[in-house]
């Protein structure tokens, strides 16, 4: 990695990620990607008859059919949600060229499974990068959650920014390394004075 380069993070967080992944989408994305149309066929018999149902006080609800979310337990699901992810990260980046390198190879996300950090080298980066995810995000049905994300900057030189996220805005601090609500600033900025 670049020495004395800011980094700027964005932590991720979608909102009930596996419960959402949208099955025609899926098998979209699939296809997308060359898998084998035998398999998604039969990928697609296991979810086609797919019910749920509500338990509540010790009554199980009507029936209804499910358009959305993988199978819990299922070994498959994991598999087909990095996946159906895969898509929306490629749809993310595309024609994006990463201003931050580790080892000299270009990077701006890390990822497992549902957890993902987009990194950048400025905020105007990490801005466009996160616009571009949420819209790719809403074009597969899923939902970016805007409280549970979190963005961290290291850097000795910028004091304060914000990016958005649809209309709303997050904040980080930068030397604490920890969130701060914009009605917090003041007091963040006299417990780092109180600090150095």
């Amino acid at each position: 990695m670049q020495h004395q380069r800011d980094l700027f993070h964005n932590f991720i967080d979608f909102k009930k990620a596996f419960d959402r992944v949208w099955h025609d989408g899926l098998w979209f994305v699939l296809r997308g990607f060359n898998i084998d149309e035998g398999l998604v066929k039969t990928i697609e018999s296991l979810y086609m008859n797919s019910n749920s149902a509500v338990f509540l006080n010790n009554t199980i609800g009507n029936s209804f059919k499910t358009t959305v979310g993988v199978r819990q337990g299922c070994l498959l699901s994991p598999v087909l949600f990095n996946i159906f992810l895969e898509r929306i990260i490629q749809d993310t980046l595309h024609q994006h060229s990463p201003t931050i390198s580790i080892g000299g190879r270009p990077v701006c996300n890390l990822r497992f499974t549902d957890d993902i950090d987009l990194i950048a080298g400025s905020q105007a980066e990490l801005q466009v990068l996160t616009d571009r995810l949420v819209t790719s995000s809403k074009a597969f049905e899923m939902e970016v959650s805007s409280e549970k994300s979190k963005v961290m900057v290291s850097s000795e030189r910028v004091n304060d920014a914000s990016i958005t996220m649809d209309t709303n805005p997050w904040s980080w601090y930068i030397n604490l390394n920890i969130w701060v609500p914009p009605c917090m600033r003041t007091v963040a900025r006299l417990l780092k004075f109180a600090l150095e």
